[in-house]
């Protein structure tokens, strides 16, 4: 193999046992020192109050996109931008070992590209940094607005791969 695995080669290795794969993949990494926040006006969601909008939000979303994101209601911390009581995009994120957090990200379709997403990434990744964790963000490399965004705070590429999910 040539160091880049292809779909058909990783179904190839797996063979069955592999229902999906998902990617490539485009994965981030983020120090405190190469953080470049903006100005936000996203803040921390609360379950009980804010629910109802995370609820709209991912009525409005591509059910997949949703999955990718890795957000989940209920999910602490989440963090939310709202324009005019509408919650416009959301990030969060999960600790993926010690020390090591993985922002989750996704903004309303109808007002991608006005830069929601970077401020309230900016937000969640703030809210890590802080707390002394490495921050990997991870997005599909097909989603180049996304991995702009990441860059523009200070992420930087770490990796690229491809994931399997196992039948």
């Amino acid at each position: 193999m040539s160091g880049k695995v292809t779909d058909q080669e990783f179904i190839a290795l797996f063979g069955d046992r592999v229902s999906k794969v998902i990617g490539p993949a485009y994965t981030g990494f983020l120090q405190e020192a190469s953080f470049r926040p903006v100005a936000s006006l996203a803040r921390l969601l609360s379950s009980s109050q804010d629910e109802e909008s995370l609820r709209l939000l991912y009525a409005l979303c591509d059910e997949q996109e949703w999955e990718h994101s890795d957000i989940h209601i209920g999910q602490h911390p989440t963090f939310g931008l709202f324009v005019s009581n509408r919650l416009l995009a959301v990030a969060n994120y999960r600790m993926e070992a010690e020390g090591v957090a993985a922002p989750g990200l996704i903004v309303d379709p109808g007002f991608r590209g006005h830069r929601y997403g970077k401020s309230v990434l900016s937000a969640a990744t703030e809210h890590g940094l802080s707390r002394g964790l490495l921050m990997l963000y991870q997005t599909l490399l097909l989603n180049k607005p996304a991995i702009t965004a990441s860059q523009s705070l200070g992420y930087e590429p770490y990796a690229t791969h491809l994931a399997a999910r196992l039948g």
